[in-house]
């Protein structure tokens, strides 16, 4: 399933990500909330993606002007309301109430 915004993509993770998600996971950004990850490791989890079901409310999220993935956002458990997302993005553009305001639809 992919879901749409004006600038961005929000759909599953394939293997063509795992070089942003690693320079995403790898840099500076990364803080107490989410642990860093060498190439080796998120090779790894994406190895281990392909054994079980993926959380079909987690997206890669994808900017459309240049396809490139700049975060992560998705709900644990599908809730009325957002009590158990995740959201992790490498740049602050403006995006945060627009994917809340995306997933609150879904």
């Amino acid at each position: 399933m992919i879901l749409q915004t004006k600038r961005l993509l929000l759909r599953p993770l394939t293997n063509g990500d795992i070089n942003d998600f690693y320079e995403i996971f790898s840099g500076d950004k990364v803080d107490a909330f989410v642990k860093k990850m060498s190439y080796e490791q998120v090779k790894t989890y994406f190895e281990k993606r392909k054994q079980y079901s993926p959380n079909p409310y987690s997206f890669g999220v994808v900017l459309k002007s240049n396809n490139k993935m700049i975060g992560t956002v998705g709900i644990k458990k599908k809730l009325p309301i957002l009590e158990n997302y995740h959201m992790f993005l490498t740049k602050n553009i403006g995006v945060t109430d627009t994917l809340v305001k995306v997933l609150t639809k879904f």
